[in-house]
């Protein structure tokens, strides 16, 4: 008799528990919690004859280093014209570093510049090719392949 009057109750907790559980499992953003600095990206591109072609992207972080400076990656794709050499690398026209590119056409190397904007202009100059940096537009970091 006794269980008969406590199924109800029991019932009526475990529904109210799985009805909740969604609200419960989706916590809305608290300040500190999302990201306060952004990324932008452009592309690494070389503009021959009448054609682009996008050998590789820069990135830059808006959040600043502990000594001031913002961290600014180059990394060059399958660009064979620059295979196993060093090319130099420039913010605005000021050399800011090198970077080797294997045999591959592929490179990479981070660089910590004073300033940055989505104003200025990454160039990469190579014995037989320059890269440009195209326009700016925000990083938004996404799910790869599966």
């Amino acid at each position: 008799m006794r269980t008969k009057s406590i199924m109800p109750i029991i019932l009526a907790v475990v529904i109210a528990t799985l009805l909740a559980m969604p609200a419960l499992a989706t916590r809305p953003e608290t300040p500190g919690k999302g990201p306060k600095y952004y990324k932008y990206v452009a592309s690494l591109l070389a503009y021959e004859d009448s054609t682009t072609t996008r050998y590789g992207q820069v990135i830059f972080n808006t959040n600043p280093e502990d000594d001031g400076t913002f961290e600014l990656e180059v990394e060059i794709e399958e660009c064979i014209a620059l295979a196993e050499s060093y090319v130099t690398v420039s913010l605005d026209g000021s050399d800011i570093g090198t970077i080797y590119v294997g045999v591959d056409g592929n490179g990479k190397a981070t660089f910590y510049v004073g300033s940055i904007s989505t104003g200025d202009s990454v160039t990469v100059v190579g014995d037989d090719i320059t890269l440009k940096s195209g326009e700016w537009r925000l990083w938004v970091k996404a799910p790869g392949p599966k």
